[in-house]
């Protein structure tokens, strides 16, 4: 056999080692093109499918508030993509108006935070009489299917632009929120934030339109610690549950989860339009050559930090081994550039999307208001980029201020002896010190013909 022929056969694993990864390569970018065009059909169906009112239950583990965080961040594009539309409505509509003039008083207002579009439509007037004669309230647009006064086009313009310059669009009610659309942090709120009878009394309503509330595990909320008081009182949060699409003119969504929704304060729950009902998460890796080249590579380093100071004594390899180094530094380059492609994967969410409460749980022929199942791709730094799904860890850090033993002493408080007897003592039966009474209900529940 000749050598050239003998080399080649020799190195047919590497060539077909290589053909495979090329495979792979290709597969990975055909893969990423078509979950990044299915992302984009699982936006466009949840804009359909999502509620002004939507409640997100299932299991622990089930991955509510990562699908709140996704549809969050879902939302935050609607809003984004409603104001421009709006904004750019009303430069159509009103072409002859100088818009940098117009604008640049807008800015002028918001610069020195005057939000209230009450506020800045004054100014403006004041500021230039001109465009109080163009937006007088006397004068309406007709668009064959409806009509709107000139200075309610003005109000919702202002509205809009105000969404843009604040480029904040989320409420959110623990620690931090952190929206992949904006690069910015929420607004805190809590329970009180929706409850504008208190606010108008109070002077104190805080929401804009264009906004997301999004209340993470409702059934935790200081309002259901008693609700049975609470569904009593007249706060207003029902009514504006009830009116968040008249208060937005369609700009508002109120988003909470829950695993047991029963608890919620059940005035509230029976105004959910949308209840979707998580059953399943799944990632979806859009890398997975790069990903799996990482760790190959990193562990091959590991191993060879090891192999280097196995000859050693196990303390002093202890000491190298901790040393900054090369080795180390290059670890976490390639760490680093793995999280960046994983940062570019999916998350596959299946469930059930109710529109009553009464229909959770039933099968979609006896649902009396209709069901269907969903499945949105969602990138996975809008789920897991956003928010903690550990949130509600601050507790633990209140606990902590209150630690007042040593662990040493936390076991000698009770001996292993006291402790047997606790778990094997039984409780004392109420009903064993009335054995007559309990004798004579039986009695008295019992179907007398039916038994003899």
């Amino acid at each position: 056999m000749e050598t050239w022929l003998m080399i080649l056969l020799s190195l047919s694993p590497l060539f077909l080692i290589v053909i495979f990864l090329l495979f792979w390569l290709i597969y990975d970018l055909v893969r990423f093109t078509l979950l990044s065009d299915r992302a984009e059909e699982s936006y466009a169906k949840f804009c359909s499918d999502v509620g002004y009112v939507s409640y997100l239950c299932g299991n622990v583990g089930a991955g509510k508030t990562t699908i709140g965080c996704g549809f969050t961040n879902f939302l935050t594009l609607k809003l984004i993509q409603d104001s421009n539309k709006t904004i750019d409505d009303f430069h159509r509509i009103f072409y002859y108006v100088d818009f940098n003039i117009l604008d640049s008083l807008i800015f002028h207002c918001f610069h020195y935070g005057n939000y209230k579009s009450s506020f800045v439509m004054k100014y403006c007037f004041r500021e230039s009489p001109y465009f109080e004669i163009i937006f007088d309230d006397s004068k309406y647009y007709d668009d064959y299917l409806s009509i709107k006064s000139y200075k309610s086009l003005f109000k919702d313009y202002i509205d809009a632009l105000s969404a843009i310059i604040r480029n904040n669009y989320v409420y959110f009610n623990q620690d931090k929120f952190f929206n992949r659309i904006t690069s910015s942090y929420a607004y805190r709120s809590d329970s009180s934030l929706i409850e504008i009878k208190d606010r108008y009394k109070n002077k104190d309503y805080k929401l804009f339109n264009y906004s997301i509330v999004f209340d993470d595990e409702k059934v935790f909320d200081k309002k259901n610690t008693d609700y049975q008081k609470i569904a009593k009182e007249d706060r207003g949060a029902d009514m504006f549950l009830r009116l968040i699409r008249h208060i937005g003119e369609g700009h508002l969504y109120y988003l909470t989860t829950s695993q047991r929704f029963t608890r919620v304060v059940l005035e509230e729950r029976e105004l959910a339009t949308s209840i979707f009902y998580v059953n399943s998460r799944k990632e979806v890796l859009s890398y997975s050559l790069f990903i799996f080249l990482c760790d190959l590579f990193i562990n091959f380093l590991n191993f060879c930090t090891k192999f280097l100071y196995s000859f050693l004594h196990d303390d002093i390899a202890s000491l190298k081994a901790n040393k900054p180094s090369r080795i180390r530094r290059l670890c976490e380059s390639i760490k680093h550039k793995k999280d960046y492609l994983y940062a570019h994967s999916y998350i596959l969410y299946r469930g059930v999307l109710y529109h009553s409460i009464d229909d959770v749980g039933k099968k979609p022929e006896n649902c009396a208001f209709g069901s269907s199942e969903f499945s949105y791709l969602i990138p996975i730094t809008f789920c897991y980029g956003s928010a903690d799904t550990y949130g509600f860890h601050f507790i633990e850090e209140e606990l902590e201020k209150c630690k007042s033993v040593n662990i040493k002493d936390s076991a000698s408080k009770i001996s292993l002896s006291e402790y047997a007897n606790q778990l094997l003592s039984q409780k004392e039966s109420e009903k064993a010190s009335k054995p007559s009474k309990v004798i004579k209900n039986k009695v008295s529940n019992l179907d007398v013909e039916g038994v003899f």
